[in-house]
């Protein structure tokens, strides 16, 4: 159950491919994990089964300083296309769900995912799809777009599939409200249609390309937000290029990068495809002293396919730590999504395993802590039902040390509709 890419398919094709299988990873060693005792899980919110709220939540969550959730459904909402439109929705610190945006293809974009920003009370996200038709992306190439405190939806940028890139992956920004992003695409890389672009659009409309990956040692398929420093550098990860690995990393293992403010690019490290990991699939999160934190997807241990992936930490010298080695069982493996860090430095984040939860031996996932002797903590284990399962983007955290986050599936289960269950938004207390 290798995740080679075929060269001509995007990363972020491949990405929902694995989401909307709900993290399938198929148990092959069982192994012993830490489980806290003292979490108290809570389901906040759960999708209905009919999809016009929306339907697989398929964001990082964003809290407020209100405690007001704010995400993004990839499917559902109330459109005519097969209901891929995707919403923007709000869930309340007690649990009430409001729409705050449908999305209606083409030109309103279409599959929103990744993660939100805020800005001067204004939302910023991506959609996967739709901007406008193309022969390269069908229904779109994907968009930016902001929604204000007062409810207004405006389209920033339409991504055309050309120089500009392709199916964005999410955002950051800087104190003065500029936006940047990874996306898809860009220019021909062997044997596939684009390696992937850093872009930067700025708060005024100016959309503006960073960087183009090359493919091989300079890395390709950047597809996650970037980090940004207090000097404006930004850092980020590819899914492939760099090193490989025969049998598993046919286009590379994934490389670290740094973009400094003058635009000039550095590879900070390339991925064997071993014991430090193959193919980071997440957001980085850096120190104060410059450290890097991540996770890969594949490499690792050799009890799954591939390896079933690594939390490291990189350096500002580019030295890579592996700081825990998932084996797939009751620990978790191939995580998905961001880490959060506390002020303790303990990390937290999401993965598949945990636990069979369907007769076919798909897994549902589970949420783990790190703490900095690199002693995993299983803070919770889905088991598919009304818990939800697949916790893909990763969390929130709250001063209180609360953990959010949203489920691909579960919640509502056989339905008329979604017999797998729309999803859910959950709390994990301490």
């Amino acid at each position: 159950m290798t995740k080679s890419r075929q060269p001509s398919v995007p990363i972020n094709v491949l990405r929902h491919a694995r989401a909307r299988a709900a993290l399938a990873l198929a148990l092959l060693v069982c192994a012993a994990a830490r489980v806290a005792q003292a979490q108290t899980y809570t389901v906040l919110y759960t999708f209905p089964d009919n999809g016009l709220h929306g339907a697989f939540p398929d964001s990082l969550l964003l809290r407020s300083a209100d405690g007001n959730l704010y995400g993004e459904t990839n499917l559902g909402g109330n459109c005519s296309i097969n209901d891929t439109c995707g919403t923007l929705f709000r869930v309340s610190p007690d649990g009430k769900e409001t729409v705050l945006h449908t999305f209606t293809p083409p030109k309103d974009g279409m599959e929103p995912l990744g993660n939100l920003v805020r800005y001067k009370g204004s939302l910023y996200g991506v959609t996967e799809f739709g901007g406008q038709f193309s022969k390269l992306c069908g229904f779109g190439c994907g968009t930016v777009f902001k929604v204000s405190r007062h409810g207004r939806f405006t389209v920033l940028h339409r991504f055309t599939g050309g120089k500009d890139g392709t199916f964005p992956g999410g955002l950051t920004r800087d104190a003065s409200g500029h936006l940047y992003g990874t996306a898809d695409g860009g220019i021909n890389c062997p044997n596939n249609p684009g390696c992937g672009v850093v872009f930067k659009l700025h708060k005024k409309g100016k959309f503006t390309v960073l960087h183009r990956f090359a493919g091989g040692a300079d890395g390709e398929g950047p597809n996650d937000p970037l980090v940004r420093d207090a000097a404006g550098n930004l850092y980020g990860t590819t899914y492939f290029g760099g090193q490989g690995s025969t049998g598993i990393c046919f286009d590379g293992c994934g490389t670290v990068f740094k973009i400094d403010k003058a635009g000039r690019k550095t590879t900070l490290y390339e991925f064997t495809g071993m014991e430090d990991g193959a193919n980071p699939d997440g957001g980085l999160v850096r120190d104060s002293a410059g450290n890097l934190y991540g996770t890969t997807y594949y490499g690792g241990s050799t009890a799954c396919l591939g390896g079933c992936g690594v939390v490291f930490r990189l350096d500002p010298s580019g030295k890579e730590t592996v700081l825990f080695t998932f084996t797939g069982g009751s620990d978790g493996g191939s995580p998905l999504g961001s880490l959060v860090r506390d002020a303790a430095g303990n990390l937290y984040g999401t993965a598949g395993g945990g636990n069979v939860c369907d007769r076919y031996g798909d897994t549902c996932g589970v949420v783990f802590k790190l703490d900095r002797n690199g002693q995993e903590t299983v803070l919770y284990a889905f088991n598919g039902n009304a818990d939800g399962a697949g916790a893909v983007r990763g969390l929130a955290l709250d001063a209180a040390g609360n953990l959010y986050g949203a489920t691909w599936s579960g919640g509502a289960i056989g339905g008329p509709n979604f017999i797998t269950g729309c999803g859910v938004i959950f709390k994990i207390k301490p």
